[in-house]
């Protein structure tokens, strides 16, 4: 019974010393956030990300003043920079039932740009339409409360 331990042991261990490393799971600093310039009110970008994909949304104003949302799937290029296609998209009054129809457009392309943890800057084209949004800074809604009682 003694040897089956041991050789179940150093079993183990072998197995052990030459299995992959476990990996840190955290990518970059979490760019994900409702983010905005200050003082340009009713102009802003969601962000989340998920690894080295950040899904963005931008809500402005078409040239009719109408809100419009612009969406992007944004890729890691390197150096905390995010790009991707921008689209726009179309589609019924939202309390139509059922709800169908929408249509999308890419419209150009949008560049993230992390510059430090609570800033950036937002680069996007729409048909042909460059904006540059600098001191792009993360929106302060809140303190997380991690007050209270843990147990493991």
């Amino acid at each position: 019974m003694r040897t089956l331990r041991s050789t179940l042991a150093a079993l183990i261990l072998a197995v052990s010393c030459f299995s992959p490393q476990a990996l840190a799971t955290s990518f970059t600093t979490d760019q994900g956030d409702v983010w905005a310039v200050p003082g340009e009110n009713g102009w802003g970008f969601l962000s989340s990300q998920v690894g080295s994909v950040i899904f963005g949304a931008l809500f402005v104003y078409a040239p009719n003043r109408f809100p419009t949302w612009y969406t992007a799937t944004l890729s890691y290029a390197g150096n905390f920079v995010w790009t991707g296609d921008l689209y726009v998209t179309d589609g019924p009054w939202f309390g139509a039932v059922p709800f169908g129809g929408v249509t999308y457009r890419r419209v150009g392309t949008m560049t993230w740009t992390a510059q430090t943890v609570t800033s950036g800057q937002l680069r996007y084209d729409v048909d042909g339409v460059l904006v540059v949004k600098n001191n792009v800074t993360r929106l302060f809604m809140g303190y997380d409360d991690f007050s209270g009682r843990y147990a493991g």
